[in-house]
């Protein structure tokens, strides 16, 4: 009885994980509302809920003109705008803290699954754990409240159930990636990743000749491609998605840049791999292999891939370090005590699990008020909001003006002042602009963007000394506002 219910219950590691992540990620739960591009997801949830139909057309901004708007995140961006109208940023929060931890936990399934000791397994999930939310700028973080996070967990969930079928072991769950996909094409440009998933399987599968595999590699692919085409786009959403790989203005975001090496973990954690990772090693499994091969050269190219990577790698870099440490008899019988103590203590330890998140479900309440005593928001030093409030008490016309505003700042204008300013540029990018908007010089920009409109105020960032040039040097411009965060430019003449 006790060993057919042990089946149906995860790993008592798998479940110490997730509870334990959830506490660390706890103690910096105000860094995840740091993405900029927080603001303009919740307002395209709203508009879309509003509207009943996904805009084709921009509405915010003064400079999109008829350039079509390709939201490929229309799903997530109902989910959170739902979340915020319910609860505001506190539930949002909260839910980015259990998805980080279940991240964690999936990645140990993964680990777990392919034979690896739960001592390293607890070890390399520590290491990446505390990595990969916070390698990039706090602006950019990868566990934030933006659709990339949830990317990443359809692709531990993809990459778990195609494991073991390049060595013929095909599992019954498969049926479970086309619908995923389903889920995955409406909420983030991302999906892509899956497909390269079901790639590397097949491609292990035919290395391994294992027949079987490959013709459910490719069954599943085709599957997953129709899948793909159920969307509000189509077979356009391939034209969005290359839009934003190949956009004109990713030179000019940080994260699509190449990975910077530095004194940092990121590039400790690389180095240790590319060190001590056995590409050849016949016991590792190719198409773990394969895939962070993949994900090493696209982590090189772009740093938001990179976290890619470091899911990917672990796997391999703990089955090539994990027999060195074996070689020593009382390490290992150590580690087959724990293997087995673990096993006898999963019902134990799974109750446990559940009575403690129950507890922690009761008392979430009285926590947050303690962890956030004014109230959770966006963050202060990011969110300009004495100068958003500056603005709406001189905007107080009916129809939205058209403003100048740093880059970083168009989401947050959008989630405040929508109903009385049309931005200049946001973190959409170029999946709104032109091209040619993007790549003018932004001094060249202003002078003929001020020609053809009204525009009466500009607000730039005081961490950016350079975006206040052309206002401070113009002496059509003066300065009437500076707040902790920006400072508002008012034009006084022609």
């Amino acid at each position: 009885m006790l060993k057919s219910l042990n089946r149906f219950l995860p790993h008592p590691l798998v479940s110490l994980i997730f509870s334990l992540f959830i506490i660390l990620y706890w103690q910096s739960a105000d860094i995840f509302l740091r993405h900029h591009d927080i603001g303009w997801h919740i307002a395209a949830g709203q508009q879309i809920r509003e509207l009943g139909a996904i805009p084709k057309y921009d509405s915010w901004s003064f400079t999109a003109g008829d350039t079509v708007w390709f939201n490929i995140s229309w799903l997530w961006d109902i989910t959170v705008s739902k979340i915020y109208e319910i609860g505001g940023f506190a539930p949002l929060v909260l839910a980015t803290i259990l998805l980080g931890a279940l991240l964690c936990a999936f990645l140990a399934k993964i680990c777990l699954s392919l034979g690896i000791s739960t001592i390293f397994t607890l070890f390399g999930i520590l290491i990446v754990g505390l990595v990969f939310p916070f390698y990039q700028p706090p602006w950019d973080y990868v566990l934030s409240i933006a659709p990339q996070a949830v990317s990443l967990l359809f692709f531990l969930i993809y990459y778990l159930l195609l494991l073991h079928v390049p060595k013929g072991r095909c599992r019954k769950k498969l049926w479970m990636l086309p619908l995923l996909m389903l889920l995955w094409v409406n909420m983030h440009g991302g999906f892509f990743i899956g497909y390269m998933l079901i790639g590397s399987a097949f491609l292990a599968a035919l290395i391994n000749r294992q027949f079987r595999a490959i013709k459910i590699c490719f069954i599943i692919g085709i599957a997953c491609v129709v899948a793909a085409a159920i969307n509000p786009l189509g077979v356009h959403i391939i034209d969005a998605v290359m839009r934003g790989l190949n956009g004109a203005g990713n030179s000019n975001i940080t994260e699509w840049m190449p990975f910077e090496f530095g004194v940092n973990l990121s590039s400790a954690y690389l180095l240790l791999f590319i060190m001590t990772a056995q590409w050849r090693k016949p016991d590792i499994a190719l198409f773990c292999r394969i895939v962070a091969f993949i994900c090493l050269a696209a982590g090189l190219l772009q740093k938001r891939n990179f976290v890619y990577f470091l899911f990917s790698s672990l796997p391999v870099l703990l089955m090539s370090i994990e027999p060195w440490f074996i070689k020593f008899n009382i390490l290992a019988k150590r580690i087959l005590d724990i293997e087995n103590d673990m096993e006898k203590s999963r019902i134990a330890f799974v109750s446990a699990f559940v009575a403690v998140f129950s507890i922690l479900i009761v008392v979430t309440p009285w926590a947050m008020q303690k962890r956030f005593p004014e109230g959770v928001s966006l963050p202060k030093e990011f969110y300009p909001a004495e100068e958003i409030a500056y603005l709406r008490s001189r905007l107080t016309g009916s129809v939205p003006e058209p403003i100048f505003n740093s880059w970083n700042f168009g989401g947050y204008l959008i989630f405040s002042l929508r109903d009385k300013v049309k931005v200049y540029i946001d973190g959409r990018a170029d999946t709104v602009y032109p091209a040619s908007l993007i790549t003018l010089p932004m001094l060249e920009t202003y002078e003929k963007l001020e020609k053809n409109n009204s525009i009466h105020f500009a607000i730039t960032p005081n961490y950016q000394p350079l975006s206040q040039v052309y206002f401070k040097a113009n002496p059509h411009w003066k300065k009437v506002f500076v707040g902790k965060v920006a400072t508002v430019f008012e034009r006084t003449g022609n």
